[in-house]
């Protein structure tokens, strides 16, 4: 394993642990582009049924399709990505980014990490 994929996964570990908003917040505003794309990738993941998601999380994230939707969008840059996550964890809630990759991780485990599993977002700058 590379030192960069390395990073990448210490990123997202010690983001799906993290419960302070601001701090979320403060990582995803500087993590690397990759950090943002796995991220996406997690959401994309859990919008097409890849997935288990308990009752309690299917509701969770029935309330933010919006977020979903920008997400695993290619035709938004990865800058406005990372704005949006940041502004996003900022916000009143429970923290998206967390809620996410630990769904996403209990889900799919450590195969989440190792491969870059239905990637549409190759295209994104």
């Amino acid at each position: 394993m590379g030192k960069n994929q390395h990073n990448i996964k210490s990123y997202l570990k010690f983001l799906r642990n993290c419960n302070q908003k601001k701090l979320v917040g403060s990582i995803i505003k500087f993590a690397p582009d990759d950090v943002i794309k796995r991220i996406c990738d997690a959401a994309l993941n859990v919008q097409q049924g890849d997935v288990k998601l308990s009752k309690r999380e299917k509701e969770f994230f029935r309330k933010q399709k919006k977020t979903f939707k920008k997400l695993i969008s290619t035709s938004i840059p990865i800058e406005k990505k990372r704005k949006f996550l940041t502004r996003n964890q900022i916000g009143g809630g429970v923290p998206f980014v967390p809620a996410l990759l630990n769904t996403v991780f209990n889900s799919l485990g450590s195969t989440f990490l190792s491969s870059r599993k239905k990637c549409l977002l190759k295209s994104i700058n």
